[in-house]
């Protein structure tokens, strides 16, 4: 995240308070899925806040905290917004269109995969730069990786019926924009940032969800 420790343990502490508001709303068969995302949000921030403390200090948690932020912000998201919605989703074609985000999240993953194993023993790198993280994966940055990146990860919410949930995608899709426009170089951090703030909403959207059954 942006700024500094403090702003990444700040926002690690509000938005897993909020997340654990979201999971007592998780009432109904497959909600729990769709509520942990903001608590995965807040371990992120978490990690980051700890790298914060870390980088330039030869600390031997530096590197479980990186690994930990990059593993849920390039393996997990890629499937996990599909496989929350498709838990609780009940129109059906909209459901097979969820089935095929998470079929492509989890080729995602195994392409990713692929391109750590052409390039190691050389492993992702961590550095500060200016107010911000910057990851270096030392694998290629190919242009087929970012879109399908980004299809698996921004237009899930565009696919359910669940009121509101469009919006969620809505504004992940312009926090990226931002993030890969302006900050090229800190993208990754820069938009986990603004999608863990983003996630939130979710809360919100289980509240309506549970006290307007008939809204689905």
């Amino acid at each position: 995240m942006c700024f500094s420790a403090g702003a990444s343990f700040t926002g690690a502490a509000i938005i897993g308070a909020v997340g654990c508001l979201a999971m007592r709303e998780a009432v109904q068969p497959g909600q729990w899925r769709l509520a942990l995302i903001p608590m995965l949000f807040a371990l992120q921030q978490f990690m980051e806040g700890v790298l914060w403390l870390s980088i330039g200090q030869a600390a031997w948690w530096e590197a479980p905290a990186k690994y930990v932020f990059l593993l849920v912000a390039l393996f997990a998201w890629p499937f996990w917004i599909s496989f929350a919605l498709l838990g609780i989703e009940a129109v059906k074609w909209r459901k097979w269109l969820l089935i095929l985000s998470l079929a492509l999240g989890v080729l995602y993953n195994c392409l990713l995969l692929r391109q750590f194993y052409l390039v190691w023993p050389a492993t992702p790198e961590a550095n500060i730069l200016g107010h911000s993280i910057q990851y270096v994966l030392h694998i290629p940055d190919g242009k087929a990786n970012s879109w399908l990146y980004a299809l698996v990860t921004i237009f899930p919410p565009f696919f359910s019926s669940l009121p509101y949930m469009w919006l969620l995608g809505a504004l992940n899709l312009i926090g990226m924009l931002i993030a890969y426009y302006f900050y090229t170089v800190t993208s990754i951090s820069l938009w986990c940032f603004f999608s863990a703030w983003v996630s939130l909403e979710i809360y919100v959207i289980l509240r309506i969800n549970n006290r307007s059954p008939k809204m689905l």
